[in-house]
Formats: C-alpha cells, sequence, structure tokens
C-alpha cells in the first residue's frame, strides 16, 4: 500500500509541476499580446572567463539616431544606448 501511495504522490507532484511550468509560458505570452517585436541588428557571443556573454544591438523605432546594445551573462546584464554615428 505504501508503494502506491509514493508513487500517487509522485504523479501528481508531476503533473502539478507540469501545469505550472505550461501556465508560466502560458501567462508571460498573454501578457505581451499585442507588443511590438523589434528586430535585433545584430547578435554574437563575447568570450569571457566563466559563461560567454550574450550581446544584442538594435535602433528603437521611435529614435533611429540611437543604438542600444544589452549584454547579459549568467547573473547579470545591462542595457547602453548611445548615438549613432553617420
Amino acid at each position: 500500500m505504501n508503494k502506491y501511495l509514493h508513487a500517487s504522490l509522485l504523479v501528481i507532484v508531476g503533473i502539478t509541476l507540469t501545469i505550472g511550468i505550461a501556465y508560466a509560458g502560458a501567462w508571460e505570452k498573454w501578457t505581451s499580446i499585442g507588443n511590438t517585436t523589434l528586430k535585433s541588428t545584430s547578435t554574437y557571443n563575447v568570450e569571457a572567463a566563466g559563461w560567454d556573454l550574450r550581446v544584442v544591438t538594435w535602433t528603437p523605432p521611435d529614435n533611429p539616431n540611437i543604438s542600444c546594445v544589452f549584454a547579459g551573462g549568467s547573473k547579470k546584464g545591462g542595457v547602453a544606448c548611445y548615438p549613432r554615428s553617420k
């Protein structure tokens, strides 16, 4: 009987985790409905000690005279925007 209780609990926990993960993904989609997705200008990795950094650059549609850069690692990230050279 104890075996069946453990198996039942594992199934319940597995189903709960699956539903929770699916709900988190759906929530992300629902909260961003109608948002505009920008195309990045470029994406690349920068070699660093430990985890490499991910870098994405883009031009905001409301100000084509600047470029923005996002760089993110395993624990930190940051955004910087600067005037575009002509």
